[in-house]
């Protein structure tokens, strides 16, 4: 565990972009917390807003009903409230029915999320599914994530940054951003 821990803290601090880093942790994580199933997404600090995604064995029924209405108007106020008090790893089930049924109707019974939260801003995502034939969540997988998430969280800040200046740099001259282009 502790080998895992280093490896992920060496990523988080690369220097990455966040699809790199994302993918990155996703593997290393999976060395020591078991998942059938996960979703990656980096969210707008200001808003919490999904900006992007990343994710492996998810059902498309899930995913459809996650993105249209489940994080719109369950999970994103989960995401962002709960890291204020203190849980920054959680089960959605846990706390929404709404997520227990969907996650329950793509036969993902068990499932651990992870708000990448810091100063009341919420940075990515991480949704950690297992289907019903598996073992459930450990204190050892939970204690492993939230040590893992202040580093994943420092990570996908300066990610932001790298994934700014790629768009940037890809943009052409005369649509490049200026600090006055509005957009999330």
């Amino acid at each position: 565990m502790d080998a895992a821990l280093r490896s992920i803290k060496r990523v988080c601090y690369a220097g990455l972009d966040s699809v790199t880093l994302r993918r990155e942790v996703a593997a290393r994580t999976a060395r020591v917390v078991a998942f059938d199933a996960h979703a990656f997404s980096t969210c707008d600090p200001d808003t919490g807003l999904m900006a992007h995604t990343i994710a492996e064995g998810i059902p498309a029924a899930l995913a459809k009903a996650y993105v249209e209405w489940l994080y719109p108007e369950e999970c994103a106020r989960l995401s962002m409230d709960l890291p204020r008090r203190g849980a920054t790893v959680f089960s959605m089930s846990e706390h929404s029915r709404e997520a227990e049924a969907e996650f329950g109707a793509a036969g993902m019974r068990i499932q651990l999320h992870a708000s990448l939260a810091a100063n009341g801003r919420l940075w990515g995502s991480w949704c950690l599914l297992r289907s019903s034939g598996s073992v459930g969540v450990t204190e050892r997988d939970r204690r492993f994530l939230e040590r893992v998430t202040p580093h994943v969280t420092r990570g996908l800040q300066s990610a932001a940054l790298v994934d700014r200046g790629l768009a940037a740099a890809a943009a052409p001259a005369d649509r490049r951003a200026t600090e006055a282009t509005p957009g999330i």
